[in-house]
């Protein structure tokens, strides 16, 4: 792991116990490490200018177990800081503590350490109890410091790693379940470290997923969560706000809680689920486990801005009717024709077309298979004939599934008898001939008169 090596040459003073405090040395050596990161909130020089301060934040983490057990039962976090760094002091400390039951709280402890390659009865050891005396439940907080690491602090062996651990001062059937409070921080000084320290950030800050109707889900869009620092950083999760979430293919990030070694990176992949037209907003956050305004100034951003525009379908249809009059058995009708258009700000799909009454679509420009869609001003036609059949009045309908809508075009017509045909007969053209010379004849006369 790269570290920014930060030469120190002397420890920080060695201060007194605050009034409630205690500090004691014991004998009981932890196990090596179990994954559990630390998370590093800041390091920078200490005021004296030769040795160096990190902080650490313990939030989330309990002290249920007995400091005398198995140690490897015990809750702790590991701190990669170099080997041979001698952490000399508990510079100051901020913690909460919440105790399920009025005796733990002066009971559950901090203690450092190192152990690593060597023998771990080898190294020191202390326990650090914050609320002696205050054996009452529920929450409470405390600050103080600085207080030294007995025997000259704790030298860090082949391994690098400073633990923080967690446990129960008293060997007792009772383990107490008291738990650490957002921004508990402890604040170290040590010699000849090589402390690293991760920077979380995302990339971009900001992603547009544009429109998506609602009720539907957009195409996903991805950020990148990226560890820009010195040391393994632990993230305990990513939320979401607004109608926005992470897509089910989800993006090389895991799932659920992770940590990212410096240099490392991990993509999530966001979708919009918009649930009402109109401009949509949230945020996807990464959480690094501790409260708002833990990470020190300009840290990289942990939160992507969303936004999207809800879109919805409007498709009508006009006219509302149509009237094909009287129309001979047997005989189809000239066509006359519906419009759809989509009056909506977002792309819609008309599903199905059903008629009843002896009437039937004849072309139009609307697509003949079914579905398709129309965008948002779009519109198309289709034409509507009527086959008579049994005499009399008909009424029927031209039935639309658009989506959700239904939309409905009364239909009218009548069916009647065809008129005879003219039938030419023997000698019809004689008669015709009789009428033309009557009437040439009656017409001679007229002028004669005049």
């Amino acid at each position: 792991m790269n570290r920014s090596s930060v030469a120190l040459a002397t420890l920080l003073a060695l201060g007194a116990l605050g009034p409630g405090q205690a500090f004691a040395a014991k004998g009981d050596p932890l196990a090596d490490a179990r994954g559990l990161a630390a998370r590093i909130v800041s390091v920078a020089p200490a005021p004296d200018g030769t040795s160096l301060q990190f902080v650490v934040d313990i939030s989330g983490q309990v002290s249920q177990t007995s400091c005398g057990v198995d140690p490897t039962t015990r809750n702790f976090v590991s701190l990669d800081i170099g080997p041979n760094a001698v952490v000399t002091s508990i510079d100051s400390f901020s913690v909460t503590l919440n105790a399920a039951s009025p005796s733990w709280r002066s009971e559950a402890d901090i203690g450092v350490g190192s152990t690593g390659a060597g023998n771990p009865a080898d190294r020191e050891q202390a326990f650090f109890t914050p609320f002696v005396g205050q054996d009452t439940s529920g929450t409470a907080s405390i600050t103080g410091g600085p207080l030294a690491i007995p025997d000259g602090g704790a030298t860090i062996e082949a391994d690098g790693l400073f633990y923080v651990s967690f446990c129960e001062t008293f060997v007792d059937a009772v383990n107490p379940n008291a738990t650490w409070q957002a921004n508990s921080t402890l604040t170290f000084s040590c010699s000849n470290c090589q402390v690293g320290a991760p920077e979380i950030g995302v990339s971009p800050t900001s992603l547009n997923l544009g429109d998506a109707n609602v009720g539907t889900t957009s195409a996903a869009q991805s950020f990148t969560i990226s560890n820009t620092g010195t040391a393994e950083g632990d993230i305990a999760g990513i939320g979401f706000t607004g109608p926005f979430a992470r897509a089910a293919s989800a993006g090389s990030c895991p799932a659920g809680a992770f940590s990212l070694a410096d240099g490392e990176s991990c993509t999530v992949n966001v979708v919009f689920q918009p649930v009402a037209a109109g401009a949509a907003s949230g945020s996807a956050t990464v959480d690094l486990g501790g409260a708002p305004g833990d990470a020190p100034a300009g840290a990289p951003s942990t939160v992507v801005n969303l936004t999207g525009n809800g879109t919805a379908a409007s498709i009508g249809v006009a006219p509302s009717s149509l009237n094909f009059g009287s129309i001979a058995a047997g005989t189809t009708s000239a066509a006359q024709t519906v419009t759809f258009t989509n009056s909506g700000n977002g792309s819609g799909s008309v599903d199905s077309f059903s008629f009843s009454g002896g009437f039937s679509r004849s072309g139009g420009t609307c697509p003949s298979t079914l579905p398709f869609t129309l965008t948002p001003g779009q519109s198309c036609t289709v034409g509507v004939v009527f086959t008579a059949g049994v005499l009399g009045p008909v009424s029927g309908s031209f039935t639309a599934n658009a989506g959700a809508s239904v939309l409905t075009v009364a239909l009218a017509a009548a069916s009647i008898t065809p008129a005879p045909a003219f039938i030419p007969v023997a000698g019809g053209w004689a008669l015709a001939l009789m009428i033309a010379l009557i009437g040439l004849f009656a017409g001679i006369a007229v002028l004669r008169r005049q």
